[in-house]
Order: structure tokens, then C-alpha cells, then sequence
């Protein structure tokens, strides 16, 4: 299908990945089945602008702190998503998707874990863990769910 409305600004100068392409390298994290992309483009940002992004809508201070099995980590990466998701928003005016989202995957020395991704405009994806603040490099044994 051909795209029938005019590409803005950045998706001429090759900050937009279609979703296929941030699937492919999404994909190179083990061959996740269960890849889900929202949107035809994505903006990828350099990582030093996502993390003041993210930086700048960290969760407030009356957040519930982790529970096992009430507000645990698939809780923290999915309001911290919807944190962002808002934030962007707000930086893009709604015009833009951004190349980031939750991931579910066994992680080497914790198990099963909920996490952000994030994909910068040279197809590096970093992780994020929204309950301590950090970057991580996380071994992933398997992946099971890859969100935007």
C-alpha cells in the first residue's frame, strides 16, 4: 500500500523507521514472536534525548512502591510507557511516533521481566528499568513480548 499523505520534515531525513524495519531489529533480540508495533513510522531519537525525555517524566513521588504480584515490574513498565507516551506527545506536538516501548523477556539472573526498550536513529536498542531510574544491559535468555 502506498502511503497517501506527504512525509513531514523528519521522515525525509531519515529519522523514521517503518515499523518493519524496527521490527527486523527488534527481531535480532532473539526472535521474538510476539512483536507488536502500533505504528507505520517510528521516530528514533539519539539516546541522550530520549533519556532527558524520560528524565523529565519519571514517576512522581507518591508512585506505589513495587508489591509483588500487586504493582511489580510489568506494573512499573506500563505506566511508565503511558508516562512517556504522554510526554512525547506533548514534545511532538502528537505528529510523531517514538521508537520505544515494554518488553517481557527472561532475563539472565532474574527470570521473567518487564522492561523498557528504546531504539535510537542508528537502530541500537537500550534497555530501561523504570522501577530504579538506569539504563541496564540486561542478557536476554528469551523474549516473549515486545510492545510500542
Amino acid at each position: 500500500m502506498i502511503w497517501p499523505f506527504k512525509r513531514k520534515k523528519w521522515e525525509q531525513i531519515g529519522n523514521a523507521w517503518q515499523s518493519s524495519a524496527v521490527e527486523a531489529q527488534l527481531e535480532t533480540l532473539l526472535s521474538p514472536d510476539n512483536i507488536f508495533l502500533a505504528d507505520r513510522d517510528l521516530r528514533a531519537v539519539p539516546y541522550t534525548e530520549f533519556e532527558k525525555i524520560i528524565f523529565d517524566c519519571w514517576f512522581p513521588k507518591d508512585i506505589p512502591e513495587y508489591a509483588s504480584e500487586i504493582f511489580d515490574c510489568d506494573n512499573f513498565a506500563i505506566a511508565f510507557m503511558a508516562a512517556v507516551q504522554l510526554q512525547w506527545a506533548r514534545i511532538s506536538k502528537g505528529k510523531e511516533a517514538l521508537a520505544f516501548g515494554y518488553i517481557w523477556a527472561d532475563v539472565e539472573g532474574m527470570g521473567m521481566h518487564a522492561f523498557i526498550w528504546h531504539m535510537d536513529q542508528l537502530g541500537v536498542i537500550r534497555f530501561y528499568e523504570p522501577q530504579s531510574g538506569k539504563r541496564v544491559e540486561y542478557k536476554l535468555l528469551s523474549t516473549g513480548l515486545v510492545e510500542s
